[in-house]
């Protein structure tokens, strides 16, 4: 991860601590995280629900990158529980790593984590 807010390990959090199963060793061995947050046709009824949306993105070029937001959402309710508007924590490198994997950006380029104050708001909604 490119700054040291984004390198954060899931042991390094309290309540990412938590979600690592006895015996485990990362939070992506965890079976919310990997039902939740990387199959493919939960992450995409989610993002339907939250954007309204009922036409097929399957060849939008965004599409990845709705799935990889809406992904990060699922991750912080899970460890966090719903935080409100604006109010965003670092995922761990592992969590985003894996997410990454599964909803990969066809050229490569991603976005690091950003307050919510970093930027415009209309950036901060799921690009439909």
């Amino acid at each position: 991860m490119p700054t040291k807010m984004e390198s954060i390990c899931c042991r390094e959090n309290r309540n990412t601590l938590s979600l690592i199963p006895e015996g485990g060793q990362c939070v992506t061995e965890n079976r919310d995280f990997t039902s939740r947050c990387l199959k493919k046709s939960e992450i995409d009824f989610i993002f339907r629900v939250l954007g309204t949306v009922t036409r097929s993105h399957t060849n939008d070029p965004e599409y990845n990158r709705n799935l990889r937001k809406t992904a990060y959402r699922c991750f912080t309710v899970l460890a966090h529980g719903y935080l409100g508007a604006g109010i965003r924590r670092p995922i761990p490198a592992c969590a985003v790593n894996a997410i990454r994997q599964t909803y990969p950006d066809p050229d490569g380029l991603y976005v690091g984590f950003k307050f919510a104050e970093d930027y415009d708001a209309s950036d901060m909604a799921l690009s439909l």
